[in-house]
């Protein structure tokens, strides 16, 4: 299932074609990236708990993909694979052990910042550019 959340999000924050966003239906996350900074395009569902992204290309980089931000919402816990299938730099810290930094945000708890994530591994893309 292809989800083109940047027309999606037009529609939510009628505002430009930056936004990425979508609203949950059937046990979808809802990803948004309409906020300073936030490169996220396109979110593609795979199965059920399986979400291949593609991210904007770095600003002044000749089509540089190295780096992604972006939020994600659900309803329910749950584990989750993301594949951001379009980074382009040869080689990355994440093969160094690196893990991506998450904000996790409670209603009950102040937002903080931590390292997380498992089974992390970094390979160049295959999609040309």
């Amino acid at each position: 299932m292809l989800i083109d959340i940047t027309r999606q999000c037009n529609q939510l924050h009628k505002k430009d074609d930056r936004s990425v966003g979508m609203k949950a239906e059937d046990g979808m996350l809802v990803f948004d990236s309409y906020f300073e900074g936030g490169n996220l395009d396109v979110a593609v569902r795979g199965k059920r708990s399986e979400y291949d992204l593609y991210v904007r290309t770095d600003s002044n980089a000749r089509g540089h993909h190295q780096w992604f931000y972006f939020s994600v919402q659900a309803k329910a816990r749950g584990t989750v694979r993301f594949n951001i299938v379009n980074l382009t730099q040869r080689d990355s810290l994440y093969t160094q052990g690196m893990r991506i930094a998450i904000c996790t945000k409670n209603p009950n708890v102040t937002s903080e910042w931590h390292r997380g994530a498992e089974n992390i591994t970094y390979k160049i893309s295959k999609i040309p550019m």
